[in-house]
């Protein structure tokens, strides 16, 4: 059985750790951080930085990524955000995983939104990344699961997720789903697998399993981002789920 989440807790500490930051129950669970998020980074040249910040988290936490805002109008549109104006902190499945792992608001926010500011700094001054750039959406998507299971192949991607939202056997004698024709317990995919295992990969399945369909079929359609429901009709000629 998981350990419970006191989120007011980890709130608390995340308001201690950075001082102009406050917080506000707004309905049964849900929580607003607002205010001031300051920090010094030194690598190797002093990096500091001052945002205005909305964070909503959710009772739900860490399941559910918390939502974070730039409210001071800094970082300007084209920069990383999402159509509703919601910073892209990486793929939603790197910050899961990270989360499932480490539960921590406050490891969240220097792991993930300290490293976003610290990045558009250095981007305004250099016009580089200094972590790299993932492409959005179903593409970073796909990155990163190349990067994560190191395998290049995508059709070899999707039957490992097909067999994890299947609840495949992740501890027996059954052939790795990565294709590599070992067992799984002698697969070094094993502890991937039972990673991905513990969060939602559903989303992730479907929306590379279109990716993938459509590169393969016959007609040739631009892909269209956002990958909105009246998006995903027109790509694939099927409703979002």
């Amino acid at each position: 059985m998981e350990k419970t989440i006191d989120i007011e807790e980890q709130i608390i500490e995340l308001t201690n750790f950075y001082r102009k930051l406050k917080y506000r129950k707004i309905q049964r669970g849900i929580y607003t951080i607002y205010g001031e998020l300051e920090f010094k980074i030194v690598s190797p040249e002093v990096v500091r930085g001052k945002y205005n910040v909305e964070i909503q988290v959710t009772k739900r936490f860490p399941v559910e990524v918390p939502i974070v805002k730039e409210v001071g109008g800094i970082i300007p549109d084209g920069f990383h955000k999402n159509d509703s104006k919601t910073l892209c902190l990486g793929v939603e499945t790197e910050i899961k995983l990270f989360l499932k792992n480490m539960p921590n608001l406050l490891k969240f926010v220097n792991s993930f939104v300290i490293p976003y500011f610290y990045s558009f700094k250095i981007w305004q001054k250099t016009g580089r990344f200094p972590f790299g750039e993932r492409p959005h959406f179903v593409k970073g998507i796909i990155e990163f699961y190349k990067e994560y299971l190191l395998l290049n192949d995508l059709s070899k991607i999707i039957n490992v997720l097909k067999y994890i939202y299947n609840k495949g056997d992740l501890s027996g004698y059954c052939r790795c789903p990565c294709g590599s024709g070992k067992s799984i317990n002698e697969c070094f995919h094993q502890e991937k697998l039972k990673e991905l295992s513990k969060i939602n990969i559903k989303d992730d399945l479907y929306y590379i399993y279109c990716y993938y369909n459509k590169i393969n079929g016959k007609r040739k359609k631009p892909i269209i981002y956002p990958l909105t429901s009246e998006n995903f009709k027109k790509l694939y000629g099927i409703k979002n789920k």
